[in-house]
């Protein structure tokens, strides 16, 4: 078998692909990376392989699909294709820095290129001269010592009578003894073809464990033996080598008989399972029993219980479901349930009862109420006061406290008008007021007083805890 017909092709990424060009191209350009050595390894890999089957793996209907086949997909090289199965294998594996340096692989060629049958040489078109190919009469023998006798009929019709060649004694007896020696040689033949048949050799079967696929057929051919291939996976032996016969080594087979060899594909696949609901305890384990590794990361969620699975995706391939099989080794990302989000403490004071309900509830919170309190700044009979305050996080099905305003808590004013300040001063601290900004001088009678710029006489209702401001002559 020869490649002929290699051009070159203009490097292009995914977009600018053509279907015959994504027929050739690795499984990293179909997630956006850039062409690189490892690209090229993979294409000659398909491109050996097209030589082999006269078929390309992977191909769809168009360029997305054809790269989109291809991801995390194994070439689908067997050990019928003898020593050249492995490098191609290894050549055509969907993770670039597996596959090796071109180095690599032209010295992997090399090795195995003593070990493939030597091509057959190309017929050529020679012209034949025409008298060279014309079909030619057979040269006419003359026969020895021939005797023409002549039978003369008394009839009105003569007839020609054919000649009868009559050979001489000598002739005859040559002819007997050669006869006598070609049948001795055909039951000669006859016998020995007989013997062979009915005794047919027998051979001990040789440990073939650990050889390459190719190397043990040579070993075992001339024992006439039916040689059935089964493939398996392993992790123990290489891929394309020999794992056990059936019948085991040192048994004997005679010349006709069958034996099984199973040869590696490789490593075992793993298997994706569906973990969604299970504890992240539970899911590490069977994905990890499945050989594949795990990685976790937590999310809120308002309905699966917190530490259970919300989702799973295999990390380079998102597309893959539970069932399809991957190699081992590949990664498996899970987001773990972290509970309920945080809700944010909404602001209800300055609402009617019935206004905050709606919203705590929509958010997920319950109210709870406390004994009404007396606002200065909330009128009656709205939410005057809430716990905890506005803006905090807390989890869901959180309860804030609220109280229901009395309005003001309004008390008398003291006689304070019209008294030195040190006089004045304790009783407004007895009626629980604050004392405000002073003014004027503090050892004459008061002059005046007021709250937040509003003038207040001795026994008017102020809210209690007002700042009272004094002004002195």
């Amino acid at each position: 078998m020869r490649l002929t017909g290699l051009g070159t092709k203009r490097s292009a990424n995914a977009e600018q692909m053509s279907l015959e060009q994504a027929k050739f191209a690795a499984p990293e350009i179909g997630l956006g990376s850039a062409p690189n050595e490892q690209t090229d390894i993979y294409s000659l890999a398909i491109t050996l392989l097209e030589s082999i089957t006269g078929e390309v793996p992977f191909v769809g209907e168009s360029v997305a699909i054809t790269l989109a086949n291809r991801v995390d997909k194994l070439l689908p090289v067997t050990a019928d294709m003898g020593p050249i199965a492995a490098p191609i294998e290894r050549a055509g594996r969907p993770l670039p820095d597996e596959r090796g340096t071109a180095l690599e692989l032209g010295q992997a060629l090399a090795q195995i290129a003593d070990k493939l049958p030597r091509p057959l040489p190309i017929d050529t078109v020679v012209p034949k001269k025409f008298e060279d190919v014309i079909t030619r009469p057979h040269p006419v023998v003359a026969a020895n010592e021939v005797v023409a006798v002549q039978i003369v009929e008394p009839t009105v019709v003569a007839e020609t009578v054919p000649p009868v060649v009559v050979e001489s004694p000598k002739t005859t007896r040559r002819l007997k003894r050669m006869f006598a020696l070609a049948a001795a040689g055909v039951i000669a033949i006859v016998g020995v073809v007989g013997f062979q048949v009915l005794t047919k050799k027998s051979f001990v079967v040789p440990d073939l464990s650990g050889v390459a696929e190719a190397e043990a057929r040579n070993s075992i051919a001339t024992n006439d033996w039916e040689i059935i291939i089964r493939a398996e996976r392993t992790n123990d032996v290489e891929f394309g080598f020999v794992i056990r016969t059936e019948p085991g080594a040192g048994e004997k087979l005679t010349q006709g008989d069958t034996l099984v060899m199973y040869v590696s594909e490789g490593a075992p696949l793993g298997v994706l399972i569906d973990v969604v609901g299970e504890s992240r305890e539970v899911a590490f384990k069977k994905l990890t029993e499945s050989g594949l590794s795990v990685s976790a990361t937590e999310e809120a969620s308002d309905s699966v219980p917190i530490g259970n699975v919300i989702s799973w995706t295999v990390a380079k391939q998102p597309s893959l479901v539970a069932g399809d099989q991957v190699l081992q080794g590949t990664e498996v990302k899970i987001v773990v349930s972290s509970g309920p989000s945080l809700r944010t403490v909404p602001l209800i004071v300055g609402l009617k009862l019935d206004e905050a309900s709606a919203i705590v509830a929509e958010l997920g919170l319950v109210l709870g109420s406390s004994d009404d309190s007396y606002s200065s700044d909330v009128a009656v009979g709205l939410i005057g006061a809430q716990s905890p305050p506005p803006g905090q996080l807390v989890p869901k099905d959180s309860t804030i406290v609220y109280s229901i305003s009395l309005g003001p808590d309004l008390v008398v004013l003291p006689n304070i008008i019209g008294i030195n300040f040190a006089e004045a001063e304790k009783r407004l601290l007895e009626a629980g007021f604050v004392v405000g900004e002073v003014s004027g001088r503090k050892s004459y009678r008061m002059k005046s007083a007021s709250v937040k710029g509003v003038a207040v006489k001795n026994g008017d209702m102020v809210a209690r805890g007002s700042a009272i401001d004094m002004v002195f002559p």
